[in-house]
């Protein structure tokens, strides 16, 4: 009788300690990440950058089975930072976008009702500019932007090789209009340039601001 429980005891201090040992998980592998990303623009020389700071790895749920097994992503934490575009500059980080740029769409309550039904617009040194576009039938995927203003007047346009989705992929930003991630500048009513200003890539985790001279600015790594 002694023996049988002196074996139940070691069996039932077996399942405990295995049921211990299933317990949290094993992490190997840990690595760490910064992924930047463009948010937005300060002024015509300065961007918004996201960065979060992200841990990638595997676990082991220590069961024998190791039917939880796998990897894993934490993110550790995400700043917004102030960037220089022309040459590599980092400014203080913030916790919110809010803090370096102002978010949301451009108040419209001033513009003629007409131009409700344009694909963007927005104000460039105090004049109201809508965005309209036309297509070229001997080019199928040609695409014409042209600014407008509140007068109803065509002022100039950009010719696009490509076609863009206008409700998504436009917007006034500073002295730009921005076409997906190109950035061309606009004075006076006028496109400097059929070329963008800047080129905005994103290279896997690291950003790139590329002029209209080819010359980049990249950042990417630890702020």
């Amino acid at each position: 009788m002694i023996l049988y429980k002196n074996v139940f005891h070691l069996l039932l201090l077996g399942v405990v300690f295995f049921l211990c040992a299933c317990v949290g998980y094993d992490y190997e592998e840990r690595e760490e990440y910064f992924i930047w990303s463009y948010e937005g623009l300060i002024d015509d020389t300065t961007a918004v950058v996201s960065v979060v700071d992200e841990i990638y790895g595997y676990k082991n749920d220590n069961h024998f089975m190791g039917w939880d097994d796998g990897s894993y992503t934490e993110v550790v934490s995400k700043y917004y930072y102030p960037v220089g575009m022309q040459s590599r500059w980092i400014g203080k980080k913030k916790k919110s976008l809010e803090e370096l740029v102002a978010v949301g769409k451009v108040d419209s309550s001033a513009l003629e009702k007409w131009m409700e039904n344009c694909f963007a617009m927005g104000e460039i040194d105090g004049q109201f500019l809508c965005l309209d576009a036309v297509t070229f039938p001997e080019f199928r995927e040609n695409t014409g932007l042209i600014l407008v203003d509140k007068d109803k007047k065509d002022l100039d346009t950009l010719e696009l090789e490509n076609w863009v989705n206008l409700d998504e992929s436009v917007s006034f930003l500073q002295h730009y209009l921005k076409v997906d991630n190109n950035l061309y500048e606009i004075r006076n009513g006028k496109f400097i340039s059929q070329r963008p200003k800047f080129r905005i890539v994103k290279d896997g985790r690291k950003i790139v601001f590329i002029d209209e001279n080819g010359d980049f600015t990249w950042y990417g790594g630890k702020p």
